[in-house]
């Protein structure tokens, strides 16, 4: 790699004044007095310039095209591996997850994924993660529903119900109906469950009104 070499006198060498010249002394510099002997910095130069080095971090591409079919294939075989599910690795919550990350990393160095590989093992691979939608977390009984399938149901409630008016509403909005309206539905269904009454649906007002007439 070629270098740069800078050589900047020592302060010794420096004259104290501006007027004042240098003397027949200091003129020759046999390299034996070090105190007078200039410094050397040196400056290691790339073979690319900073402009297409530049290019070459923009141009990079997170995940080429031809390779999110196999990135899906690869965390949904991750998804499904469960230790009662034989053939994937020795049956324990801990060796299925080793095998896992194991296989997505030799995946993404093989084919120059850094970038790829970081988001994955950040939002899917780590501790605490991993836990959040993998079956292989539950070794005695293999889960039937999905994360996403239950964030789907949540947002497709609340669009439904709540922002059948709204395709692209306001944070305050939001935040509004989320307090005021989502939140009281919810923990009426939790005092339901919590509570037994022997119905599955909590009686109308006309019924409780038609109720408390007819006794």
């Amino acid at each position: 790699m070629p270098s740069l070499s800078i050589r900047i006198p020592n302060p010794s060498q420096l004259c104290s004044s501006r007027d004042s010249e240098p003397n027949d002394i200091d003129l020759v510099d046999d390299g034996i007095n070090t105190n007078r002997n200039p410094l050397t910095i040196k400056i290691k130069i790339p073979k690319k310039g900073l402009e297409e080095q530049s290019a070459d971090i923009h141009s990079r591409v997170f995940c080429p095209a031809h390779l999110h079919e196999t990135v899906i294939a690869l965390i949904e075989h991750h998804f499904c591996a469960h230790p009662l599910i034989p053939g994937y690795s020795h049956p324990s919550t801990v060796s299925i997850r080793q095998w896992a990350v194991k296989q997505m990393y030799t995946f993404c160095k093989e084919n120059n994924l850094c970038e790829l590989w970081a988001y994955l093992w950040e939002n899917w691979y780590r501790r605490g993660r991993w836990e959040l939608w993998a079956r292989a977390v539950a070794p005695i009984e293999v889960p039937r529903l999905k994360t996403t399938m239950i964030m789907e149901s949540h947002w497709r409630q609340i669009k439904v119900d709540y922002l059948y008016h709204f395709a692209k509403p306001r944070i305050d909005l939001l935040a509004w109906i989320l307090v005021t309206k989502l939140a009281p539905s919810y923990s009426k269904k939790l005092d339901r469950l919590l509570h037994d009454t022997s119905r599955f649906r909590e009686l109308s007002s006309w019924c409780k009104s038609f109720k408390s007439e007819w006794q």
